[in-house]
């Protein structure tokens, strides 16, 4: 199990990822083949919301890092890695899906990687505290009840992340720009960077 430190008490389980140490810090290390956590529940059901993960990944596929599922549909809003590399988000409600590659190649080290969802017509999406471009196209919240960490788990199919996560985040806020700025200003020293 997972504790979740907040006051919202979202607890996870974890299936095959294993701990490690970086800096001072423990992390989750998984595997790219079948490693995630998961909470099967979810006290977000509108927006907006706000994700963010600090992410370090190997692999050169679309990485799905931290994200809100439905277990038996593709609904989904989450962040991870593009194939090329760049942070990703997606949201994507039954058949309206838009998605979002921005920032930096983020592999092979650590980056802060967020996403505020705003509301259906607007999404800022965030790495190491930089915001990049904003996204208008319509998608209404899509009906999920899952939290999960390492893993997209949709209908049709599943990714997985190759890399290590910490100290991820999901709120039913939008947190600022500044707050981004200063949250990675304050942890980077934990990650090594």
């Amino acid at each position: 199990t997972i504790f979740d430190r907040s006051l919202y008490g979202n607890n996870g389980t974890i299936y095959g990822a294993s701990w490690v140490m970086q800096g001072g810090l423990w992390v989750l290390s998984f595997d790219g083949t079948d490693d995630y956590v998961e909470r099967t529940a979810t006290p977000i059901t509108d927006y907006p919301c706000t994700l963010v993960a600090w992410v370090n990944s190997t692999a050169s596929a679309i990485q799905k890092a931290l994200g809100l599922y439905a277990s038996a549909a593709d609904n989904l809003l989450s962040i991870g890695l593009h194939s090329n590399g760049q942070a990703r988000w997606d949201a994507f409600n039954g058949a309206t899906q838009t998605a979002g590659a921005f920032g930096p190649d983020c592999r092979n080290a650590y980056h802060l990687i967020g996403c505020v969802f705003v509301s259906a017509t607007e999404r800022i999406p965030y790495v190491d505290g930089i915001a990049y471009e904003i996204s208008v196209a319509n998608v209404p919240f899509p009906a999920v009840n899952t939290i999960s960490v390492g893993r997209k788990a949709s209908l049709t199919k599943e990714k997985y992340l190759t890399g290590q996560a910490g100290v991820e985040l999901i709120t039913n806020t939008i947190l600022s720009a500044g707050w981004h700025q200063n949250f990675y200003a304050q942890t980077r020293h934990l990650f090594g960077v």
